[in-house]
């Protein structure tokens, strides 16, 4: 992860489910924001403490917590709300109200209303809606050592009156970036078929740029590490692109794929025909009813009244 076919799917999801109400609603006012600590995090807690316990926990402007690679970590509370030193640690997350969200290649971005959350899945992290009742019955009074209860890790859970958009991980690597502007985020392309994307200059100019660089690693890793120009390509969506589609090597080395022009734009076509194909498989995902199916009967008697 990211991948472009996970992060559309994860964004449908959220968006079958929380679009309706936006549309009815306006707005869905924030409450709080539950995560699961890190083992190490963990210990830090007086055993009284849910975090001690394995459990979510409500986070506040004390919270040091970032999630991430070891490269690039992010805060799980807005940074520019934290509270250091002898402060008296407050939780302002009540000022904010999620009035809309948009999908990028990288992930989720959602915008509170007052801040920006960009949430990048990275690995094995993914969406899932569910009403407020579900959430607290069914997951945060469960140990996440509870393996055959809580097979997850609880990494991000914001928290609205009657709905929780969890963000659901195995191992709690996803990237959370809070910005004052959209314009503040990382920069995401969201639709290969933008006339802002410019692909194969995007690529040409990566390629002269590597020109210097020891180019005998695999090429798979490569791609996968520039982030900048393969938008939403993991482990998968490489392996699938070269060896599927394309009928190239996987083996190739970043210098015998992107030396010969016709591997060069064989794959490229290939990457992109394989976000084309995407975008049509999930597009009978996009009709399906997700509100009406995972909500509680109170929600959605809620939701059509």
């Amino acid at each position: 992860m990211p991948e472009a076919r996970e992060g559309k799917c994860s964004f449908i999801i959220c968006d079958g489910y929380f679009g309706p109400i936006l549309v009815k609603d306006g707005a869905l006012p924030l409450e709080r924001i539950d995560i699961d600590a890190t083992e190490k995090e963990q210990k830090r807690f007086p055993k009284s403490h849910p975090a001690h316990q394995g459990l979510p926990y409500a986070i506040d402007s004390s919270c040091t917590a970032k999630r991430g690679t070891n490269k690039s970590l992010g805060s799980v509370y807005p940074s520019m709300w934290r509270t250091t030193g002898k402060k008296k640690a407050t939780n302002r997350l009540g000022e904010l109200a999620v009035v809309g969200m948009e999908y990028t290649y990288r992930g989720i971005i959602l915008n509170p209303g007052g801040l920006f959350l960009m949430i990048q899945f990275l690995t094995h992290t993914s969406t899932h809606p569910m009403s407020r009742a579900a959430y607290e019955s069914s997951i945060k009074v469960v140990n996440k050592e509870a393996k055959m209860l809580r097979k997850f890790c609880v990494g991000m859970a914001l928290v609205f009156k009657d709905h929780v958009l969890a963000f659901h991980s195995h191992d709690l690597v996803f990237q959370p970036t809070w910005a004052c502007s959209r314009d503040e985020l990382p920069a995401a392309a969201s639709d290969f078929r933008s006339p802002s994307w410019d692909f194969p200059s995007a690529l040409a100019t990566w390629m002269l740029g590597r020109r210097d660089q020891d180019r005998n690693g695999l090429a798979c890793e490569a791609i996968r590490a520039a982030n900048d120009v393969f938008f939403g390509i993991g482990v998968y969506t490489v392996i699938e692109t070269s060896s599927s589609l394309v009928r190239l090597s996987p083996f190739l080395t970043e210098a015998e794929l992107f030396d010969c022009p016709s591997r060069t734009a064989r794959f490229g076509g290939g990457y992109v025909t394989f976000l084309d194909k995407s975008e049509k498989d999930l597009q009978m995902v996009g009709t399906f009813d997700f509100a009406a199916t995972v909500c509680s009967s109170s929600a959605r008697s809620k939701l059509s009244a």
